[in-house]
């Protein structure tokens, strides 16, 4: 969280939000993140329309990512580290995810009963 919370410029709270149920729709949605556009996006080196991509389908997933099913936490890690990797935080869909991956990542360390 620590190395997340640098990139956004007021961090939102981190207090639970309910998740909806995982669909079928975002069973599809994480192959895809998973199996196309991180690896696309890496590929790519921080092309504008792989990772534009890339954070639509992470963006996607920022719901079912509160729910228990740790792969859609594990997604929205794999694309944090794919933008770390192609130096993208920027533009405003960019810190969007941020915040939302910021407020996942709390929601589940305090789950496990840590200091965010």
């Amino acid at each position: 969280m620590s190395e997340v919370v640098v990139h956004v410029e007021s961090p939102l709270p981190t207090e639970p939000v309910s998740a909806e149920k995982v669909g079928q729709a975002h069973e599809e949605e994480l192959r895809k993140l998973m199996v196309s556009y991180v690896p696309r996006a890496r590929a790519s080196k921080g092309q504008a329309k792989r990772v534009d991509r890339l954070l639509q389908s992470a963006a996607a997933l920022v719901v079912p990512a509160y729910s228990d099913d740790l792969r859609y936490l594990d997604a929205l890690n794999v694309a944090y580290e794919a933008l770390r990797e192609c130096d993208e935080f920027q533009g405003a869909s960019c810190k969007q995810f941020l915040r939302e991956y910021l407020k996942v990542l709390g929601v589940h360390v305090s789950r496990l009963g840590a200091e965010p």
